[in-house]
């Protein structure tokens, strides 16, 4: 009997001192005093260009006295605080988890997800000659655009021997990694060394940036930007740890003046436990708590957040975009195949949002992740052009530019954007929209493949103006003429060349 008695004990120990990583949402800030002390004069500067409030509630940090109340009478230790959401992360067990939660001070508590990233198959090497033709990048190199004088922020896994790469020793060299931070081992000395793991996510995102090839080519579109380098995820474990790393790391950047940030991180599923997951309808811009920092970097910070849409989208149980691709302000970026089709595995816009996601799309062959960074680095060299490009012109640049405008769709967007069409709308210049809409009284309608038609042609079944339901290369016979046919539950029917978009209204 007092083995079993004992036994008994060790159990609801067990579960009571079990510790699992949490959110806790404080009610205010108990009058804490704005303090801007902590943001870089570049911070500023950005803040007085972009016509954004210097000092903004987000800003103000978290109640000491609550911090201090939480320490002293429920032993709690904080690991990360987020003056953005409001928020302190730590680990808690269960007892602390009920005692806390009824505070007056105390608005929630919600347990931290753990983030994935959004898909690298290593073995492969990205067709960059391809990327470089499908966005028109030739127009940049004619201005000679690299980035040059622009800042990125990289928010990723490890960037395991980025110092020591080929391909971007001229970003070491000339003293471009201007910071970097640790936020999963915040005590490592090198922050580029790594003995337990050789992934290196972090560095393929950066190389797809920024590289110089062996042969002085330029396989990374902004080869003269400058970055600070954040690793907020750890690969060899997904389980709840992670959220706040990001949060923090996206506000430390925004304290240095950081305003063009790449991230391939997505949170969905797939955690070691379950009941970690989120679940599709929680992409709705407002639950996951990085979603409402993304949004707080953009809308009220000016930060261009460009982020990987995820690789969920051949999954049934799932499809849609991960965290925060579902944030209004990002952009976010899906993948496409070679025939300028959707990918497979790119992950699709919700259809419970108000607004597009994701917003633009370009070719990978290795998952989202590398389409964030050519998307990012296009950026950096239009913001060389234009340094104080704000979030929504950047966003509309690229969707103007896109090879769908106007009849975009939560597949890929507005398409692929086009360089040379992005600086044609950057000089104020008169850009063609070469479209056409047709309003179809009959079942079918015959598209005639003009001479100008670059592209083997995609179908877009959609059931309302932006929703996919299928998608099909078009055939064309031998006259150059292919039949269209309405689809069951289709209103519209979008018809793409890579020069050319046709919009079929089916009444």
């Amino acid at each position: 009997m007092k083995k079993l008695i004992l036994c008994l004990f060790v159990l609801i120990s067990s579960d009571a001192y079990s510790q699992s990583k949490y959110w806790i949402y404080f009610t205010d800030k108990a009058g804490t005093p704005p303090d801007i002390s902590f943001i870089s004069e570049r911070t500023r500067l950005n803040r007085a260009t972009l016509q954004l409030d210097l000092i903004q509630y987000s800003d103000v940090p978290l109640s000491h006295r609550y911090l201090d109340i939480l320490s002293v009478f429920y032993h709690v230790t904080i690991i990360n605080k987020s003056k953005w959401l409001n928020a302190a992360s730590a680990y808690l067990n269960r007892q602390q988890v009920e005692a806390i939660r009824h505070l007056a001070f105390v608005k929630g508590i919600v347990p931290i997800k753990s983030g994935h990233l959004t898909g690298w198959n290593k073995g492969l090497e990205s067709v960059e000659y391809y990327v470089s033709e499908q966005i028109n990048a030739g127009a940049l190199r004619n201005e000679a655009l690299t980035g040059e004088n622009v800042i990125v922020g990289i928010i990723d896994g490890r960037f395991t021997n980025s110092n020591m790469h080929p391909t971007l020793k001229h970003i070491i060299k000339g003293n471009r990694i201007l910071g970097t931070r640790d936020f999963v081992e915040p005590d490592k000395v090198d922050f580029f060394k790594e003995e337990k793991s050789p992934e290196a996510h972090g560095t393929a995102v950066l190389r797809k940036i920024a590289a110089i090839e062996s042969n002085n080519r330029r396989s990374g579109l902004a080869s003269g930007a400058s970055f600070y380098l954040a690793r907020t995820d750890n690969a060899e474990r997904e389980f709840r740890q992670e959220e706040d790393y990001w949060v923090a790391a996206l506000e430390w950047m925004d304290s240095l003046g950081v305003r063009l940030v790449n991230s391939s991180i997505g949170y969905s599923y797939g955690f070691d436990n379950p009941k970690e997951n989120y679940s599709p309808k929680d992409m709705n811009g407002h639950t996951t708590a990085i979603t409402k920092a993304a949004q707080i970097a953009a809308e009220k910070k000016g930060m261009i957040i460009v982020v990987a849409a995820g690789n969920d989208g051949g999954e049934k149980l799932w499809r849609v975009v991960a965290a925060p691709a579902d944030a209004k302000g990002v952009i976010s970026v899906g993948a496409t195949n070679q025939d300028w089709s959707k990918a497979h595995y790119s992950a699709i816009g919700p259809q419970n949002l108000s607004y597009l996601k994701p917003n633009i799309a370009v070719f990978s062959n290795q998952g989202t992740s590398l389409s964030a960074p050519v998307i990012t680095a296009l950026l950096a060299c239009i913001m060389q052009k234009q340094p104080n490009l704000t979030r929504e012109e950047a966003q509309k640049l690229l969707e103007k530019s896109g090879h769908l405008y106007p009849y975009a769709n939560n597949y890929i967007g507005y398409g692929i954007p086009d360089a040379r069409r992005m600086l044609d709308h950057l000089k104020k210049l008169k850009v063609p929209v070469s479209s056409e809409k047709i309003e179809a009284t009959d079942a079918e309608v015959l598209i005639k493949r003009k001479e100008g038609d670059v592209g083997k042609g995609i179908a877009f079944h959609k059931s309302n103006r932006q929703i996919v339901e299928s998608q099909n290369q078009i055939k064309f016979d031998a006259s150059g003429t292919s039949v269209i046919r309405k689809q069951p539950g289709v209103e519209r029917t979008t018809i793409a060349f890579n020069t050319r978009v046709i919009e079929i209204i089916w009444k």
